[in-house]
């Protein structure tokens, strides 16, 4: 099929589309990985504290890319386009259409239906994609709620705890690795880590070194920071 010059422009334009849809939903993986990879590698037992700092020093820069390839996507799939009953028709078709009987016309369809179709099943998967990018891009700010957030009762609270103040912690998911390795402390009956306040509450028997707590949270790539000074 030979194309015309003006054909080039609409053939660019459906490949920048997948390529920004592509690009939105890789740029918006990278930019949720501070969260999701720790939880990844928690399932097979690898710290993933460092991967996490790295790509969350990146966040807002993968965000940045996310909504830009996303703003592409959207231009290249709303964009006025070339009908095709205004482009050139060759010779050939124009004699295919006009040796069909009037009784048969239906059998050509009417100039441009095709490319609505296909446009509108673009649109609707470039809006199945936004929504793929957005729930990736801000995974971070709802894991909380899918993993839970645990916190002490007041009995528990009573019986007394030692408090580790942490740094490090990106998101719900650091916490959820800390409180890991903290459970597996020998003596340890519960701790509960909060992202929200930056530290871990640790119920646990009198052998328990706070030492060893404290190795803990390092063991997973944390760091306790000294208690504050009133």
């Amino acid at each position: 099929m030979n194309q015309t010059p003006a054909d080039l422009p609409e053939r660019w334009g459906g490949k920048a589309e997948k390529i920004a849809w592509t690009g939105s939903v890789a740029a918006a993986v990278l930019a949720s990985a501070c969260c999701w990879l720790p939880l990844l590698l928690l399932t097979v037992g690898i710290s993933g504290a460092a991967v996490s700092a790295a790509f969350a020093q990146y966040r807002p820069l993968f965000l940045g890319v996310t909504f830009a390839f996303l703003a592409a996507a959207f231009y290249f799939a709303y964009r006025p386009r070339r009908h095709v009953a205004d482009a050139p028709a060759s010779e050939a078709g124009k004699d295919a259409c006009s040796a069909v009987p009037a009784e048969s016309a239906t059998c050509c369809p009417p100039a441009g239906s095709a490319g609505w179709t296909l446009q509108k099943f673009n649109r609707g998967m470039l809006w199945a994609v936004t929504a793929v990018v957005l729930a990736f891009a801000f995974f971070p700010n709802y894991v909380g709620a899918l993993i839970g957030n645990p916190s002490l009762t007041s009995a528990e609270a009573a019986q007394g705890s030692v408090v580790l103040p942490i740094d490090g912690m990106t998101c719900e998911a650091c916490a959820v690795h800390i409180q890991a390795n903290l459970a597996k402390v020998p003596g340890v009956t519960r701790a509960v880590v909060s992202y929200k306040d930056k530290n871990a509450v640790v119920m646990a028997g009198p052998g328990v070194r706070r030492e060893a707590l404290v190795e803990a949270v390092e063991a997973a790539g944390y760091r306790v920071s000294a208690p504050a000074k009133n």
